[in-house]
């Protein structure tokens, strides 16, 4: 399954890489960290700019990665997973400072 999961993230990568450039996106929000990792090594950001910590007792974290070229990888706990409604786990500073930013 693994592998699986592996070659369908590579056989998708051109097309997100297409919308990317061609809409010149600077900030990439990623559900997840399987597909924060992916992306952020696709793209090469591994500078770490930015975090959140939920205030909540899971203290689940968020991240912010720059690459080379400027752009930004922002890995956010999956919404399927933290409710993003509640202020204690609620990632949006992290994500409007990415934005603002950049």
């Amino acid at each position: 399954m693994k592998d699986e999961k592996a070659e369908l993230l590579q056989a998708c990568w051109p097309v997100h890489q297409t919308v990317i450039d061609a809409l010149g996106v600077r900030v990439v929000l990623c559900f997840g960290g399987t597909a924060g990792g992916w992306v952020r090594e696709e793209i090469g950001a591994w500078e770490r700019v930015d975090g959140y910590q939920e205030t909540n007792s899971r203290r689940w974290s968020s991240e912010a990665h720059r690459a080379e070229d400027g752009r930004v990888v922002v890995t956010l706990t999956h919404p399927g997973r933290a409710n993003w409604c509640n202020p204690k786990s609620d990632p949006a500073p992290l994500v409007r400072r990415a934005l603002i930013a950049n």
